[in-house]
């Protein structure tokens, strides 16, 4: 009789949450890497189109702003009608939207391509996996976040490289062909192995076990978007994403382009944005936990702080390849850091009840983000022909972010 308790068979198989985090792992890690390899084809698409670099970053820029706006609406439904029809539809989009840029004959048709396929579907993507994490677990929730958030870092380190094996073979649109394929391969396939919530299958977070048979329909913990919205903690945290958002997009923008500008090759210059990637692996194993230690609220406080002193690095060093390799790795382990402590720190203070649609209001100020950092500095380059003045407003952002988490208390009894 024992064989057959809930208790018994919980503890005899893999914890379920070990595969939403490599579900997520997969499905995050390759829509970002995918739009973070952007970069790669800066260059090629503003020759052809004969585009400026305020021009050729409002294709990233837009894309990204509504990648982000748009994931509140996906978080909205994925709460409502769970998270794989959710990130389906949006593989389907972003696939959709990859490909139709591979056709457009203007700088506007990519524009347009990027935001409503890349833009759209990204956040349907995007926003419903990332936020499944936190959910499963409680004690070592911000572990299994960043070790699911690992698969952003890779994917921006292994898309960049395999963009840039394809441009000379297949041209910048023929790549783009390729990347609308894995983006409907894998984030679609992977999304059916999405499960909202361990209570969905009879389980509790961390994979405790149960004393009784756990009733699937039984209320989850946590606050509305309404009422998170009446939280002056969740102003605070939006305002200092925005900041933040802003310039990690200026970084995956403008690195390559402010490198090959100053004389290193272009392959060489590449290999900063998926240094980048792979030292936010490494920042996502070295702080994931940090916040499971010291609260996610001073954890993220710490990683804008951090990367506001590689940015104050990258302004003040020659811009030869090891600097701006350095640059590259202290950067990307805050930037890490911050991405796998963020969704923590939503369900820290909002809890579960409806975590996705809250993730996705309050990710909606990194497409601002996204459409003022990159837009901004490339306008002030071609005014002034120097990243000096783009860079000095990258680490006034950013010590305003760290500054305004640490304005915020943490709640008395946190989720």
């Amino acid at each position: 009789m024992m064989a057959n308790t809930p208790t018994t068979v919980q503890a005899r198989s893999m914890f379920y949450g070990w595969i939403i985090v490599f579900a997520v792992f997969c499905i995050a890690g390759t829509a970002a890497g995918l739009i973070y390899a952007f970069s790669v084809f800066f260059d090629a698409i503003s020759q052809e189109f004969d585009a400026t670099r305020a021009q050729v970053s409002l294709i990233f820029s837009g894309a990204e702003c509504i990648w982000f706006l748009s994931g509140f609406l996906g978080g909205f439904l994925a709460d409502r009608l769970g998270p794989t029809r959710i990130v389906l539809f949006g593989a389907v989009l972003m696939a959709g939207g990859l490909f139709c840029a591979s056709q457009s004959q203007t700088i506007t048709g990519i524009v347009l391509s990027y935001a409503v396929g890349v833009g759209i579907g990204g956040g349907f993507i995007y926003i419903p996996s990332i936020s499944l994490v936190p959910c499963w677990f409680k004690r070592r929730r911000g572990f299994a976040t960043g070790i699911a958030l690992c698969g952003v870092g890779l994917g921006t380190f292994a898309m960049p490289l395999l963009g840039e094996a394809l441009l000379v073979p297949l041209g910048w649109d023929g790549a783009h062909v390729l990347f609308a394929i894995i983006a409907l391969g894998v984030c679609g396939g992977v999304s059916f192995f999405l499960v909202p919530r361990p209570e969905a299958m009879g389980l509790n977070p961390d994979g405790d076990p149960v004393s009784s048979t756990l009733a699937r329909g039984q209320p989850v913990s946590g606050v509305s978007l309404s009422e998170a919205l009446r939280h002056r903690a969740f102003w605070h945290f939006y305002f200092a994403s925005l900041f933040t958002a802003a310039v990690i997009f200026t970084t995956y923008v403008h690195l390559v382009p402010f490198a090959i500008d100053n004389g290193n090759d272009r392959a060489s210059s590449v290999g900063l944005i998926g240094t980048v990637g792979i030292a936010s692996i490494a920042g996502r194993f070295l702080f994931g936990g940090l916040s499971d230690r010291i609260g996610s609220r001073r954890t993220i406080s710490l990683m804008s702080a951090g990367m506001a002193l590689g940015v104050a690095w990258w302004l003040l060093t020659a811009p030869t390849l090891g600097s701006l390799y350095v640059y590259a790795l202290v950067f990307g382990a805050f930037y890490g850091g911050y991405i796998s402590t963020l969704p923590v720190l939503a369900m820290t203070f909002f809890g579960g009840r409806q975590l996705s649609t809250i993730i996705g209001a309050l990710y909606t100020s990194w497409g601002a983000g996204a459409l003022i950092g990159p837009t901004m500095t490339g306008v002030l380059f071609d005014a002034t022909n120097t990243y000096s003045a783009g860079l000095l407003a990258s680490i006034a952002f950013l010590l305003m972010a760290s500054l305004i988490c640490l304005l915020v208390r943490d709640p008395a009894v946190p989720y």
